[in-house]
């Protein structure tokens, strides 16, 4: 719960610092900026090395203390010296790198960010740390939801000074810098009461470490290409009012991400000290329970971006980038797709099948580049989103076959399945006719409502519910402090008994 509030408040937030981005700089100045970012992002994850997710999975399987603070004291070592590094690397790398993309408008971008490089690697070390504890409040609230917020108030600020691409660039580095600063106070604070005091001498991590390391690497950056090597192909062959458009679209389709980004922060360390105790049975439960109620927050937009695709982009960026609704809807199918079979990829890392995450990622990313060198100097935008749907829903199937024959864990039940075709069914029609006529773009926002509603409203009628739903009930009346019996008497008659198993178990 607090890992979804941290990704929706940086939803929103990023959403208001866009959303101010895009009225106060040109489309082209928009693309150089998503480029800047796009480039630098994927630097970040090369100089990350997979050390966040190997010291998550490694401080969640490992009990001994002695060998908790060597994992620390090594990761958060590598972690600075490859932060200082690539940041310097990629400052003095500016001219050719904007020469790469025929622009020389991005040499100043990519000397500033070059920075957040470093800043980016260390808040992800940090954060990595404390995900290992299962600890999701310094990623959630500060490397989400504070750097967000203050890239918006940055921006609010420097508005009325009418600045340029070089201004938005600047509030993005700061923002990043000052949550780097509330990480570090945040460790120093927390840090000592994970990491009890031992008088055994230092020593080194165990190589499984540096295995997981290598491997997480290797499959961060694949996904990254998976993600961002569409865009970054287009800048090629296309000019950046092209990116601007495509970046517009893809920003709506990744907001359906999310929440299983939310999900899968907590879900690897989870699933890490499930497998330790010999439970795979609560790791099949907790995944298709929290499958389901990610989909409150996806299902609304979906409903939104794939059947009233020219009202989302004009009510979020305005009439200018309505030319990339087409896209828009290609993305958002793959992108729900990828929310609907859950956290596909944080599972198998809990599992610790680092391999698997290699090959799959290494499908995806060959898959991207091929279709995106093949469609792109073309189809254009059209041809980028093809090339990324194509490859974002392989990453995500392909992981969930492994999962399936390996432990038996699937989202496809009924409790799933039939109320959100149910939802689809009802939802679609209402959504296409309601946009008909060429309403207001706020007409965007009771419809959201209506989708969340309908989604809740079908579990019920379905009578979908399960006695693991109300495990999230419990946790409600923990945080207010009270029980709520009314509630639970209620759901009581909707919840299906015994809970339903997997597609094909009734069959065999």
């Amino acid at each position: 719960m607090i890992s979804l509030i941290g990704s929706i408040s940086q939803l929103f937030l990023t959403f208001v610092a866009y959303i101010i981005a895009v009225h106060v700089l040109t489309i082209t100045d928009w693309g150089a900026y998503t480029l800047g970012v796009s480039f630098t992002g994927l630097l970040s994850l090369v100089g990350l090395l997979g050390l966040g997710q190997a010291m998550a999975r490694s401080l969640a399987f490992e009990k001994d203390p002695a060998e908790r603070r060597a994992i620390v004291r090594w990761g958060l070592g590598v972690s600075a010296v490859s932060a200082a590094a690539l940041s310097t690397t990629v400052y003095f790398a500016a001219v050719p790198l904007a020469d790469l993309f025929h622009n020389s408008a991005l040499v100043p971008v990519f000397q500033l960010m070059s920075v957040t490089v470093g800043f980016f690697i260390l808040s992800s070390t940090i954060a990595g740390i404390f995900q290992g504890f299962k600890d999701v409040a310094p990623n959630a609230l500060i490397a989400n939801g504070a750097n967000a917020g203050l890239f918006a108030l940055f921006l609010i600020v420097l508005i009325h000074y009418r600045v340029g691409v070089l201004g938005v660039v600047i509030a993005y580095v700061a923002a990043a810098g000052i949550a780097l600063v509330l990480l570090v106070l945040y460790a120093v604070w927390k840090l000592p009461l994970h990491l009890r005091p031992d008088p055994s001498p230092p020593r080194r991590p165990r190589k499984t470490l540096w295995e997981y390391t290598v491997a997480f690497w290797g499959a961060n950056n694949l996904v990254f290409i998976t993600a961002y090597a569409d865009t970054l192909i287009l800048g090629v062959f296309w000019p950046s009012q092209a990116v601007g458009y495509y970046s517009a679209a893809m920003t709506l389709a990744r907001i359906l991400l999310f929440g299983t980004i939310a999900l899968a922060f907590i879900f690897l360390p989870v699933t890490a000290s499930l497998i330790g105790e010999g439970d795979p049975d609560t790791i099949r439960t907790t995944y298709i329970t929290s499958t389901r109620w990610v989909l409150v927050v996806t299902v609304p937009f979906f409903l939104l971006f794939a059947f009233a695709p020219r009202t989302s982009m004009e009510f979020v960026w305005g009439h200018r980038y309505e030319p990339g609704a087409a896209a828009l809807q290609i993305l958002v199918i793959t992108s729900f797709l990828s929310s609907m079979v859950g956290p596909v990829q944080s599972c198998l890392a809990g599992l610790g099948k680092a391999r698997i995450l290699v090959w799959t990622a290494l499908v995806s990313a060959i898959t991207n580049i091929a279709l995106s060198f093949s469609l792109i100097p073309t189809f254009g935008v059209i041809g980028a989103a093809i090339a990324w749907g194509v490859a974002r829903a392989m990453l995500p199937l392909l992981g969930l076959g492994v999962l399936w024959q390996a432990h038996r864990i699937s989202p496809f039940r009924r409790v799933l399945l039939v109320p959100l075709g149910l939802t689809l069914a009802i939802g679609g029609p209402v959504v296409v006719l309601a946009t008909m006529f060429d309403p207001s773009p706020w007409l965007v926002v009771p419809l959201f409502f209506f989708g969340a509603a309908l989604y809740i409203v079908s579990i019920l009628v379905t009578r979908a519910l399960t006695r693991d739903d109300l495990v999230l009930l419990g946790g409600l009346e923990r945080i207010l402090g009270r029980p709520l019996p009314e509630v639970r008497r209620f759901l009581h008659r909707f919840i299906s008994e015994p809970a339903s198993p997997p597609l094909g178990s009734a069959v065999r």
